[in-house]
């Protein structure tokens, strides 16, 4: 993506809003859809909608606990199944 857009920073990438991949080079604007495709089947498969996957995503920036708690359960899931 940076290749893509060049020097300038890579901007922030909304997927419920069309006007931040719009504004990003072809190429870029189809990385965009499909991460963000691919990060709304993730999220439905595991019984969240986008709206409440959003919710969760602002709460860690503003929630050191929860913050902590997800960042053990993501260490935890790395670990070998016979590790857990």
């Amino acid at each position: 993506m940076k290749k893509l857009i060049g020097n300038g920073e890579i901007p922030q990438i909304v997927c419920n809003d069309s006007n931040s991949i719009n504004g990003l080079p072809k190429k870029a604007q189809d990385i965009a859809v499909n991460y963000c495709n691919h990060a709304q089947k993730i999220v439905e498969d595991n019984g969240l909608k986008f709206e409440q996957f959003n919710k969760i995503t602002i709460e860690l920036q503003n929630n050191t606990i929860l913050k902590k708690q997800v960042y053990n359960t993501l260490l935890r899931l790395q670990q070998p199944p016979e590790s857990r």
